[in-house]
């Protein structure tokens, strides 16, 4: 196998572990958050996390306190961090595999 491919396939796969560790991060940082800040039951303190990721924005529990809100603050600041950085990898990977295919097809033109 070719060793820059090898290497773009290990970087790809570190940055996609990446996302999801600060995805998992955002989530059960949200989740403890609540709990420590609003002390509502761990469900409702997921739900919460969950759909204010999500920009669902179903219904809040309840009204969240002041420090609960610079908390939803945070939140949805991680949770857009994150999706700028997924649209970032997918875009760098269709463009890499856009660029592969052109310079397998220039070297069959040549050969």
């Amino acid at each position: 196998m070719d060793p820059v491919k090898n290497y773009e396939r290990r970087l790809h796969r570190r940055e996609i572990q990446r996302l999801l560790w600060l995805s998992a991060v955002v989530i059960i940082g949200g989740t403890v958050g609540f709990r420590m800040v609003e002390d509502w039951p761990w469900h409702e303190c997921l739900y919460m996390v969950i759909i204010t990721i999500s920009t669902v924005g179903f219904r809040e529990v309840h009204e969240p306190s002041p420090m609960g809100m610079a908390l939803v603050t945070s939140i949805i600041a991680g949770g857009l961090f994150i999706s700028l950085k997924g649209a970032n990898l997918i875009g760098v990977t269709m463009l890499s595999t856009f660029q592969l295919r052109n310079l397998k097809k220039m070297q069959r033109l040549i050969d």
